[in-house]
């Protein structure tokens, strides 16, 4: 089940966005995203083995998968919360 949310965070480390996918471009948009929040690893995205010994202990490490881009953003911060929006 989807809800919409706010990911806050602060202390960001890292902040990368992938190109979108070419085929959606220019895909019609419903005005927001449908993202799906993973685990970052370095089994699928290979810069992270580099980073995460470079990390302080209890860094949030994310990689979101953008739906509409078909393409993923990463992130990682020494604290991030995300907050459910009614």
């Amino acid at each position: 089940m989807y809800s919409s949310a706010v990911l806050s965070m602060s202390g960001t480390l890292y902040f990368s966005i992938d190109p979108p996918d070419e085929d959606h471009l220019f895909a019609k948009s419903s005005g927001g995203i449908t993202v799906d929040g993973l685990s970052e690893d370095p089994d699928h995205f290979p810069l992270f083995e580099f980073l995460k010994p470079k990390l302080p202990c209890g860094a949030f490490c994310c990689r979101l998968f953008v739906h509409d881009w078909n393409s993923f953003i990463h992130v990682v911060a020494t604290e991030a919360a995300f907050v459910e929006e009614s």
